[in-house]
């Protein structure tokens, strides 16, 4: 007799055998880092089963929100399914399984605005930042913080010694950076520090991790998006303010 999974029985599954695999092999943590940086908005449970079901999804929503965007789900796609709320699954389609009206495309750090948003941040913070990267660290660093009580916590569970907790914190530093850099540039995978996957003592603890690196990155990366909105909004205003005093 075959018995066939209900939804969220299969989710459940993919959820295991995912987490399994980002536990077991750094490489394949640092790849998952990577695919997050596009995905930063979701959540670390769903961006991990977005990545288990299709590693190369880069924009995802619900059939709902697609129709809304003018786009239609193609006939015969299979959606992408994900926690969602009072355990009933959310489906998600990848835009490479729609077609209709075009996306915008998705903001990106170019040389000019990454030397306007370092005057930005200088400004705003009182800091000193002399680049794009130094600028990056920053506003990681401040995000991580404000998240200090999770990281207290997951390093307090793994009973962690002095040394160990350094090296775990700095993981997370560089983890962030590294999905933050992927977000606003792209790249490889080297640069990245996962010493922290030494200390996982079971799947909680890659959990704990991920979710540290997930909302720090997502909160960087909304301020960073942010800045640039209104980088470019003051641009064209002073633009067509330029265009109106040439007539």
């Amino acid at each position: 007799m075959i018995f066939l999974l209900s939804k969220t029985e299969t989710i459940k599954q993919n959820w295991s055998e995912i987490i399994d695999r980002l536990r077991s092999d750094k490489q394949e943590l640092a790849q998952f880092l990577r695919f997050s940086a596009g995905m930063y908005k979701q959540s670390f449970s769903d961006a991990a089963l977005i990545y288990h079901q299709n590693p190369n999804a880069t924009k995802v929503a619900t059939l709902e929100t697609w129709n809304k965007l003018g786009r239609l789900v193609n006939k015969g796609e299979h959606s992408i399914a994900v926690f969602g709320e009072d355990s009933k699954a959310k489906h998600l389609f990848d835009i490479t399984q729609t077609n209709g009206k075009r996306i915008p495309e998705l903001w990106k750090l170019t040389d000019d605005l990454s030397a306007d948003l370092t005057a930005v941040i200088n400004k705003k913070y009182g800091r000193g930042c002399k680049d794009i990267n130094e600028t990056i660290a920053a506003i990681s660093v401040d995000n991580i913080r404000s998240h200090l009580s999770e990281m207290m916590y997951a390093t307090g569970q793994m009973k962690l010694k002095d040394n160990d907790l350094k090296t775990y914190q700095q993981s997370v530093v560089s983890a962030v950076r590294f999905v933050v850099s992927q977000r606003a540039f792209g790249g490889s995978n080297s640069g990245i520090n996962l010493k922290a996957a030494d200390f996982f003592k079971d799947n909680r603890d890659l959990v704990r991790f991920c979710n540290i690196v997930q909302k720090s990155a997502k909160d960087t990366l909304l301020e960073i998006e942010r800045e640039i909105v209104q980088i470019l909004r003051q641009r064209r205003e002073r633009n067509e303010l330029q265009t109106k005093s040439d007539r």
